[in-house]
């Protein structure tokens, strides 16, 4: 059986980054990777001022390599059916980034490992149990003792789930997401506010697109049994519609969640849950990523500070900083909200125009 200081479970942004800033403290750490292929959908993009993060963290040169590609810019149709582009070449804080996200997580993957973080790829968490020193971690027939364990497995919560520590949803908001032909090839993000929910698009690698449409699971399901099918609800748009090469009944939707969400404890006693395993942002604010990386830098930092010294003042500091901040982004929600008035009788708006509106 293998003993080590930290096992991070989950190698996305969040447990690479912990991944990251314990090995180079001098920590042991045993970083277990899964396949993210089965997880999230591709086109996915980072706002200004994220490569600066990217970089101190995993280091230089990691958005500048192919298949990454410059964002320029985000058009959005909110509020009034009229295209508003803003050009991120007048922003103070650069450019964006669109993001091969299957290369990224191999990046930032190989990253932990050239920081001395040992990579386990398998199943990941099958089982875990408190012990006298910490933990004992089951990954497949391979098993972990741990002082610590970070909980970076995405929405499963492979780690806090095991452990009891329920989670809140503010929303039931999904995503049906569908790549299709781009008939666009500008390096831009769209968004257009619809009367059940709102549309996303963003380019990829390979000439494709990714056409997303974010609604309630129960208005989804009540317009499939109404018969409107992904590519009809497309098809009713305004601009997203002209990005895609062919719209009609073809087109296959997948579904993924997409609700704002945070588990009713983010740190106990040896762990730390990072990422969406602790916090499920809104796409709509572009910060899943940003603030994955900077969740898992941040708690990572405050674990050394804890094995050193054996307090934890540093942890729960953390967990009250994320705690603000999602109300903030609740409030934030709540005016992007307000500010699309055409559908005021809409569930969909309706719910998401309450402005104090808090996560229990």
């Amino acid at each position: 059986m293998s003993r080590v200081d930290v096992v991070v479970a989950g190698s996305g942004p969040a447990g690479s980054a912990a991944a990251v800033v314990l090995a180079r403290a001098g920590v042991s750490v045993h970083l277990l990777a899964t396949d993210r292929s089965r997880h999230g959908w591709a086109g996915e993009s980072l706002p200004p001022g994220a490569e600066a993060l990217i970089e101190a963290v995993f280091g230089d040169g990691i958005l500048t390599e192919p298949p990454h590609v410059r964002a320029y810019g985000v058009r959005g149709a909110w509020g009034s059916a009229d295209l508003v582009d803003t050009d991120f070449m007048s922003h103070p804080l650069g450019d964006g980034w669109h993001l091969d996200r299957a290369v990224f997580d191999r990046q930032i993957c190989a990253a932990a490992a050239a920081a001395g973080a040992v990579i386990a790829h398998g199943p990941g968490v099958t089982g875990v149990e408190r012990t006298p020193g910490g933990w004992q971690v089951q990954s497949g027939m391979a098993s972990l003792e741990a002082r610590w364990v970070v909980d970076a497995t995405g929405r499963a919560g492979a780690v806090v789930g095991r452990l009891g520590i329920p989670r809140t949803r503010l929303d039931r908001q999904v995503a049906e997401v569908a790549v299709v032909g781009d008939a666009d090839q500008a390096a831009v993000t769209t968004i257009e506010a619809a009367p059940d929910g709102w549309w996303y698009s963003t380019p990829v690698p390979g000439g494709r697109r990714v056409v997303a449409f974010l609604t309630d699971v129960d208005l989804w399901n009540r317009g499939q049994e109404g018969g409107a099918a992904f590519g009809e609800r497309l098809a009713a748009t305004i601009h997203i519609a002209n990005l895609v090469d062919e719209v009609g009944q073809g087109i296959v939707s997948r579904s993924y969640p997409a609700d704002t969400s945070r588990r009713a404890q983010l740190t106990g006693r040896r762990w730390a849950a990072v990422g969406d395993s602790a916090i499920t942002w809104d796409p709509l604010s572009s910060q899943g990523i940003v603030s994955g990386v900077l969740m898992g830098a941040r708690v990572a930092s405050a674990i050394v500070e804890s094995l050193g010294s054996g307090s934890s003042e540093a942890l729960l500091t953390w967990e009250d900083d994320y705690r603000l901040l999602l109300d903030e982004h609740t409030g934030l929600r709540a005016y992007y909200a307000t500010a699309e008035q055409r559908w005021p009788e809409s569930p969909f708006w309706r719910r998401r125009s309450v402005s104090d509106a808090r996560l229990a």
